[in-house]
């Protein structure tokens, strides 16, 4: 897996920062228009720089490695709890495939990564009778670690909702309403658990909720801004094969689930269903429909084996060990070919992120303008977190901010729709760059404004371009 996802720069700034200062941030060291950043992924950056200065980004795929390793092993058990492996290994191959495939979607070197593998581990912990006397401990520490780590720990306590409170409604309950309803409170208070909870220095109300803040924000984004970034738009509008796999999903789910099979395992169908809809909303979440999923899946898959095409049967237990084997040998090539040791990912991330060209911006010796106590970078939103993330890696008092940088929360739509605009001059652009009024501006020579740019000699200087990007700055 290459390094050059969107938001790893900003990332690793924060994981620097924090390390640097002894504290989480609250005002914003990255954006220019930016006034507040609650950072809810502050101990995951710090495992990410970490690993960083010791090992550099090859270091970071091998804990991606380790993460998604450990991931597949909890979704192989998810799914072994409906299918028998040792017999039924076509099947359960098809579907752990089908899982992975919706997990893989947006697989990179994000936080979402460690709290997938928490999920995995509440949905097992709450379909098991094992775990039950000690399932609400275990659930809220994960809770309470996964709350600073990413705001997808917030489908703990919902998956609690559907295998715990919902579940009540029905005579055949053994848990008591006042374990399932207390368990519920404290699950979904453990994000006051963090520097921007309980522990902030800040003792205003709004410091407090400001874990709280972030899940709104997510929940009122409005469908213009969904519609600017790609991994918010709905599943089906991708065009890719998540797109198609969720169509066979369904009808998979639709052949095969009855009444009686509802009635046996409706909380795994519930969860089903939930990530279902989230996914169709938005394929930021694939992932969790590859995991909350799985079994119902997993189920359906076998149920088609079984039904009518009892040929597909005796095809799987005859040809599934040997597909198996080959399976095996296939992916070892794929991913000795592949790794660190083999696979030089640095070029990939110097020609999809500004890396070189932002590193060369303080040797402009560039005047701060008046009223700004920094210099402005005009930045793509798939860009300016590692353009910020350069610059501060070669001189971390260099003090330099950038228009647009990936993060979304507390950000106005109408930010976003004139960056999107001005780098593909469309409606008001003009405007924009004039009352954005940037010191320098970040484009890839690709994009329209850069040919703008070029073919004004008189007002625009280029100042340095390498095979991808390339660095202006105004002429006064």
């Amino acid at each position: 897996m290459p390094v050059h996802d969107p938001d790893l720069g900003w990332h690793l700034l924060g994981g620097s920062w924090i390390l640097s200062h002894g504290q989480v941030p609250e005002t914003d060291p990255i954006n220019t228009f930016g006034f507040l950043w609650i950072d809810y992924h502050w101990l995951s950056q710090i495992l990410f720089y970490k690993i960083y200065t010791v090992a550099g980004f090859n270091g970071l795929r091998v804990l991606l490695g380790v993460v998604m390793g450990f991931l597949a092993v909890l979704l192989s058990i998810i799914i072994h709890r409906t299918i028998d492996s040792n017999k039924e290994i076509i099947p359960a191959l098809l579907a752990f495939l089908l899982s992975i495939t919706f997990i893989g979607e947006l697989t990179s070197i994000r936080p979402q990564m460690f709290l997938l593998l928490f999920l995995a581990l509440s949905y097992l912990i709450l379909t098991s009778a094992r775990f039950r006397k000690i399932e609400l401990p275990i659930l809220i520490t994960l809770s309470i670690i996964g709350s600073n780590i990413h705001v997808y720990w917030i489908f703990i306590p919902i998956l609690w909702f559907i295998f715990r409170i919902v579940p009540g409604f029905s005579k055949s309950n053994t848990y008591s309403s006042i374990y399932v309803w207390s368990g519920l409170l404290l699950l979904s208070l453990s994000a006051l658990i963090s520097p921007y909870g309980i522990f902030s220095s800040d003792t205003s109300h709004l410091s407090t909720l400001a874990n709280y803040l972030v899940l709104f924000d997510y929940a009122t984004m409005p469908q213009s801004l969904r519609e600017y970034i790609s991994e918010l738009r709905g599943g089906l509008s991708g065009g890719g094969i998540v797109s198609y796999l969720l169509l066979v999903a369904a009808f998979l789910v639709a052949r095969t689930q009855n009444r009686q099979a509802i009635n046996g395992n409706f909380g795994n169908l519930i969860s089903t269903v939930f990530s279902f809809a989230l996914t169709i909303r938005a394929l930021k979440f694939s992932p969790i429909f590859g995991l909350f999923g799985a079994q119902v899946l997993a189920d359906s898959i076998s149920k088609l084996f079984k039904g009518d095409l009892l040929a597909l049967e005796k095809i799987s237990t005859k040809l599934g060990p040997v597909i198996l084997k080959l399976g095996i040998i296939y992916i070892s090539i794929i991913a000795i070919r592949t790794s660190p040791w083999m696979f030089d990912s640095s070029q990939d991330l110097s020609v999809n992120q500004p890396v070189v060209a932002c590193a060369k911006i303080k040797d402009l010796n560039l005047s701060q303008q008046p009223g700004r106590d920094h210099i402005r970078v005009l930045t793509h939103f798939d860009h300016g977190g590692w353009c910020r993330w350069a610059a501060y890696e070669k001189d971390p008092s260099f003090d330099m901010r950038v228009t647009t940088d990936g993060r979304t929360q507390l950000v106005p739509v109408e930010h976003y729709k004139e960056s999107f605009d001005l780098y593909r001059l469309r409606g008001q652009w003009a405007n924009t760059l004039a009352s954005w009024a940037p010191d320098v501006v970040l484009v890839n020579k690709s994009q329209p404004l850069a040919q703008i740019l070029v073919r004004a000699p008189s007002e625009w200087k280029l100042v340095h371009e390498d095979s991808v990007f390339a660095l202006f700055i105004p002429i006064k």
